[in-house]
């Protein structure tokens, strides 16, 4: 039995920025000017405005710090580009100010300036350059972007189609929770797409996606779980059939006749109602009697 899923196998990009409230290591490139907070005391005082939802004064400091060189500064008034906070919104300006904390290692920086190269927003749109620091990031253990590297292998965008690389970042991805590489990875084992066809890991994968409340992992389950009692089934008809048991040659023949479990086949579903109707099961003998009246 197929199952026939109920989404598209490969989902969409997460597409998601946050502020980084963590500390960085404030390595510099320029020196302060005299007089002027130094590099640390700016991105110090950015943070210290921008929890006060003071967002003009979060991006003045933000903006001294990151012009000299303070990645996690860099990265914070990117993010005020982003969503036009404390200055107009501007994405090339988030960009660059991205690129420039990315280059630094900070991994939040390389997803989000993936994203941006995915999306063509303040960039060029550059699938290339999107799997360049999608990867940047991904080995660095940033799990939303081992998803999407997974994506961008999967369909062949910026790097050549590769499902063995696809289902090696879905499975970086789901070991930290992601739902939907969880979901991927579990599509990905029940047909066999660049991992070894593997049923148990298809349900594990999608109990941990059901348990996480994805919809579409919980209806997979059910299809998966409805098969294997179908198969139970058939096994222990066959076997209680072949021993002569009339209900079970019934049963047999119900599930041929209908193609529960089976391919349907109404040359099979005759010959166990045979059996049955032979010892006096009345319906065997009403059912074999209806497929001789009908063809």
């Amino acid at each position: 039995m197929r199952i026939n899923f109920s989404r598209p196998l490969f989902i969409a990009f997460s597409l998601s920025f946050g502020i980084m409230l963590c500390t960085y290591s404030y390595t510099t490139s320029a020196e302060s000017t005299p007089g002027e907070p130094s590099a640390i005391d700016a991105a110090t005082k950015g943070m210290a405005a921008y929890q006060a939802q003071d967002y003009k004064q979060a991006a003045l400091w933000y903006q001294k710090a990151a012009e000299q060189g303070v990645a996690g500064a860099q990265h914070n008034l990117a993010l005020m580009y982003i969503d036009g906070q404390g200055v107009k919104q501007d994405y090339k300006q988030a960009a660059y100010w991205y690129q420039k904390a990315a280059e630094q290692g900070v991994a939040d920086a390389q997803y989000n300036l993936a994203i941006l190269y995915d999306t063509g927003q303040g960039v060029e749109q550059d699938y290339k350059q999107a799997v360049y620091w999608y990867q940047k990031a991904a080995e660095q253990g940033y799990k939303d972007a081992q998803f999407n590297l997974g994506n961008m292998y999967f369909d062949e965008r910026g790097v050549a189609q590769d499902n063995e690389k696809a289902a090696y970042w879905y499975q970086k991805a789901a070991e930290q929770g992601v739902v939907n590489a969880q979901y991927n990875l579990a599509l990905m084992y029940y047909i066999g797409r660049g991992v070894s066809q593997n049923q148990q890991q298809a349900i594990y994968w999608l109990q941990k996606a059901a348990k996480q409340g994805d919809l579409g992992a919980q209806r997979q389950l059910d299809a998966l779980y409805t098969q294997s009692n179908m198969n139970l089934a058939l096994d222990l008809y066959r076997q209680s059939a072949e021993q002569g048991d009339k209900d079970a040659q019934y049963g047999l023949g119900n599930m041929y006749s209908m193609g529960q479990g089976v391919a349907q086949d109404y040359k099979q579903a005759a010959y166990w109602y045979q059996k049955a109707a032979e010892q006096g099961l009345s319906q065997a003998q009403y059912n074999l009697a209806l497929m001789y009246n009908t063809g």
